[in-house]
């Protein structure tokens, strides 16, 4: 596993035990679904006046269609083909705790790596500036 950082990065106002929950589901489905021995990337930064966290891996791709329904309670990406078997509940409850926060989940998917990106508001010191809101 690697952790990469934002040097600088500002504290978020969060719940400690919810975001751990959080990573732990996300970081939990990337050990489940990626190739043994496969390395899992997360990282943190700023972007847009908010922190974003990254959990990314070398899970097989997850087709387009199925993007949109992952954070779903109980859907699972072709549950037949998988090597392991789950409820299809650990993404949805990652949402929940995301969306508790004011932040935003997402998905995304390509050959090499698919990634789940959650974001979280920063607090007044840590906001962005009206410059930086509308780069975004």
């Amino acid at each position: 596993m690697v952790v990469e950082l934002q040097e600088d990065l500002p504290p978020a106002p969060l719940d400690y035990v919810q975001i751990d929950q959080v990573l732990t589901n996300l970081i939990d489905n990337s050990v489940k679904y990626s190739p043994e021995e496969t390395e899992i990337k997360i990282s943190a930064r700023v972007v847009a006046g908010e922190v974003q966290v990254e959990v990314g891996n070398h899970s097989p791709t997850i087709p387009g269609e199925a993007l949109p329904h992952l954070f779903e309670p109980f859907y699972q990406v072709e549950p037949e083909r998988r090597r392991t078997q789950g409820t299809g509940l650990g993404l949805a409850v990652a949402r929940g705790l995301v969306d508790v926060h004011g932040g935003r989940i997402w998905a995304t998917s390509g050959p090499l790596v698919t990634s789940f990106v959650f974001s979280l508001p920063l607090g007044p010191e840590g906001a962005a500036t009206p410059e930086e809101q509308q780069r975004g």
